[in-house]
């Protein structure tokens, strides 16, 4: 395993990750709301059925929930192993790519392209080695 894409792969997927609970938590709200709406409905087998759905659907989505925040605290941990000017650099090569977003890292820094580059490789070895232990295998 590369732990190296492994961790890449984190930062560039951090951003949706983090985007995701808010909608979670807004799909589990809206189930819980139309939970309520078929309890206040006289009772029949068709809505034991829509209620033992949404209940499914609730779990299901809590636990999805539970893993992406889960999934968020270890990759937070990770960054926070660093100092602001690491992370600032991972969040512009990885995170959240922009044009224009190099350049004006490297002049709020007050470094060059190459020691950009310089920085990010340190910055990422040590948010994998924060990660997983290992930087390379």
């Amino acid at each position: 395993m590369d732990w190296r894409i492994e961790a890449i792969d984190k930062l560039k997927c951090y951003r949706v990750k983090k985007a995701s609970v808010k909608g979670l938590e807004e799909e589990i709200q809206e189930l819980e709301e139309e939970l309520a709406s078929i309890r206040k409905a006289p009772a029949s087998k068709a809505q034991e059925g829509e209620i033992l759905d949404n209940l499914t659907q609730q779990e299901a989505l809590k636990r999805s929930m539970a893993l992406t925040r889960q999934w968020l605290k270890r990759v937070n941990r990770g960054l926070a192993a660093r100092g602001e000017d690491d992370r600032r650099l991972l969040h512009c090569f990885f995170m959240q790519k922009e044009k224009g977003g190099l350049d004006q890292l490297c002049q709020e820094l007050d470094i060059d392209k190459d020691a950009a580059y310089s920085r990010r490789d340190s910055a990422l070895r040590y948010f994998t080695m924060a990660l997983y232990g290992v930087a390379e295998v």
